[in-house]
């Protein structure tokens, strides 16, 4: 079989897998992170008063990339007003809905097999409402020291994804870590740039092993 022997970072497999928000969920859920209250719905009346507060987090069940001719358009995670959902049309496209964390701090945890780093992201040294995506632009990024445990947990839910390297978010809010969403393909490199994270070096290592597993999964 073609590349019956390789090191993959990440599996094909494995990364489609991951993707999906409603796994990443669950497996953080199991390894024992704090998830704001999520549901996957095809309708506003599913809502309800499941989640609390004027606003909710809306976004796709897997990474949501549009193409127009040749322009991409790529979803983030938006804010809305529940009031926005009245009347909407939600059975040909289903959606997650997720308890919204507004005053938090944002954190970027990066993981390549058993090693970790965080780096906090901020705008004007305060929290970001929303998702900082959209203004990474204008964000900063400092290196954060992670409880080993919550760190710990990153590497454990990497493995149970079946993943050797990870993107993940995370949200400090009243003390509390809660796990967004895991990006299997996530960047990485401007980590390295700006808080000199030896992120490259560990996966250069790890790309320059000899597989020792049959398709390089587990």
């Amino acid at each position: 079989m073609i590349f019956d022997t390789a090191r993959w970072v990440n599996h094909p497999s494995r990364t489609y897998e991951a993707e999906h928000k409603m796994i990443q969920l669950r497996s953080a859920h199991e390894v024992g992170f704090d998830v704001p209250a999520t549901y996957c719905l095809n309708s506003e009346h599913l809502l309800g008063s499941r989640v609390s507060g004027p606003r909710v987090a809306i976004k796709g069940l897997d990474t949501v990339l549009v193409r127009s001719d040749t322009t991409e358009f790529f979803g983030y995670t938006s804010l809305i007003e529940r009031k926005e959902l009245e009347g909407a049309e939600l059975k040909g496209a289903p959606l997650v809905a997720q308890q919204a964390l507004t005053d938090k701090l944002d954190l970027r945890v990066t993981v390549v097999e058993n090693d970790w780093w965080c780096a906090s992201v901020t705008e004007g040294g305060s929290g970001i409402v929303g998702d900082w995506r959209l203004k990474k632009s204008n964000v900063a990024f400092s290196e954060f020291a992670l409880p080993q445990a919550v760190g710990a947990r990153c590497t454990e839910l990497t493995r149970r994804l079946g993943l050797r390297f990870a993107a993940i978010d995370l949200a400090l809010c009243a003390d509390c870590f809660f796990f967004l969403e895991v990006n299997p393909t996530g960047e990485w490199a401007w980590l390295q740039e700006e808080v000199q994270f030896p992120i490259g070096a560990k996966l250069a290592d790890l790309l320059g092993r000899p597989p020792s597993i049959r398709h390089g999964i587990a």
